[in-house]
């Protein structure tokens, strides 16, 4: 029920569920974007690929506060584990 107002209120559309999780998080589909909602948060965060393994993970810096913010480009980031290997 949270998930879905803060959908509406954020987003203007409202989000479906999908079997998957990233970081522990449910996974949820808007439109053609994968997006995550974070425990105690008021807005969503983008799924994108790892820039060096290509894994799911999720795009913390840059929260989706308005619909417009699904167009921008999102910002190339390496998951944990890449990060770790250097």
């Amino acid at each position: 029920m949270r998930t879905q107002w803060i959908a509406i209120r954020t987003l203007h559309s409202a989000v479906k569920g999908l079997d998957e999780r990233v970081e522990g998080m449910q996974v949820y589909a808007l439109g053609t974007h994968r997006v995550v909602l974070p425990p105690n948060r008021h807005h969503f965060r983008r799924v994108i690929p790892c820039l060096r393994c290509g894994g799911d993970m999720v795009e913390h810096r840059v929260p989706l506060r308005h619909p417009q913010d699904l167009t921008q480009p999102h910002h190339s980031q390496l998951c944990t584990r890449c990060s770790q290997v250097d």
